[in-house]
């Protein structure tokens, strides 16, 4: 929780897409140091649910797991469609 600990908010996803750009996801020490890298803009990906162009991919790290490396791609309008090894097979509205 940000204030408790030594913890700061974090960001999840930028509101203006810089290829390139770095930031912290969380910010809790000795708890959660997730960064995220912004290094594409404008992939075409096929996932079960769909193909989908735009694709932004996010490399995410963390500093207390030094030498992991997560892929993590978002479709506009829709949102994640790849987490690692997760695909997004179906997508919709609740009724």
């Amino acid at each position: 929780m940000h204030g408790s600990n030594n913890a700061r908010a974090g960001l999840i996803m930028p509101g203006t897409i810089l290829l390139g750009s770095r930031y912290y996801q969380e910010i809790a020490p000795d708890v959660a140091l997730d960064k995220a890298e912004l290094v594409s803009m404008n992939q075409t990906v096929s996932v079960p649910a769909g193909k989908f162009s735009g694709v932004i991919q996010m490399n995410e790290t963390s500093d207390l797991e030094p030498g992991i490396e997560e892929v993590n791609l978002h479709a506009p309008g829709i949102g994640q469609v790849i987490d690692n090894e997760l695909v997004l097979v179906k997508y919709g509205y609740l009724k």
